[in-house]
């Protein structure tokens, strides 16, 4: 099964780094892929909206072309792994892999927040939920500019398509808080979850509230934050018919 996976990792092979560069950190976090030409795409994609606001000076087209490349790769790499799944089977695996929750997730352990150049308040940066995935967006964009699809491959199979990350999205299809997520990104409706560590028959427990544009709809309980979101997502899509 992974076969095709690892063809693809082993023949973009990362970049010797045999000049100075500035972002040489992000690069080794991406996984040592090294740009060929200039790295003005990359400072580029790092740079927020609030730092520079005019077209083609922060991150936001580089994110349209890099979302459509994230989307189009996992597409492909999908249906060779999975021949026999239907579409709608396969149309619901993209949407988990490349959702907000799971590229918010990649960025937040690779550490590209830390490296974003904005104007954002420290409180109005928890409020930013999605910065983080969109930057990693922008910055497959810039790799694609600069070396290609052989790039791009190798760096979502390792972020996106490890083999644990491909079990979670076969559950998803099924899973309540995918479908939720799927359901608000089709919308444009934001989703918002409240955490709160609880004490409970001697154990911690985790309470969450979800709101879903604004609004509370639902709550949960678990020994996990997954388990209460799952249970409070759950709910959700019951009440809303989703």
């Amino acid at each position: 099964m992974w076969s095709f996976l690892r063809k693809f990792f082993h023949k973009a092979q990362p970049l010797p780094p045999d000049r100075p560069y500035v972002l040489k950190e992000l690069y080794e976090r991406m996984g040592g892929f090294y740009p060929i030409g200039k790295e003005d795409n990359f400072k580029l994609a790092l740079t927020h909206a609030s730092h520079s606001s005019h077209t083609g000076s922060n991150f936001e087209q580089l994110e349209f072309l890099g979302d459509a490349m994230l989307n189009a790769i996992v597409a492909e790499q999908l249906l060779e792994l999975f021949p026999k799944k239907r579409e709608g089977e396969l149309s619901k695996m993209r949407s988990w892999l490349v959702s907000r929750r799971q590229l918010n997730a990649v960025a937040t352990d690779i550490g590209i927040e830390s490296m974003i150049v904005h104007n954002i308040t420290q409180k109005r940066m928890v409020e930013v939920r999605n910065i983080g995935g969109n930057v990693f967006e922008a910055l497959i964009g810039a790799y694609y500019l600069d070396g290609g699809l052989d790039v791009v491959r190798a760096i979502a199979t390792k972020c996106l398509l490890t083999p644990a990350m491909i079990q979670e999205a076969q559950q998803g299809i099924i899973d309540p808080i995918s479908i939720l997520y799927e359901w608000s990104q089709k919308k444009r409706i934001p989703l918002r979850w409240s955490h709160q560590a609880i004490m409970k028959e001697n154990a911690d427990f985790f309470k969450v509230e979800l709101y879903v544009n604004h609004q509370l709809r639902a709550t949960g309980e678990g020994r996990s934050k997954k388990d209460a979101e799952r249970m409070a997502a759950a709910q959700a899509v019951q009440a809303m018919g989703i």
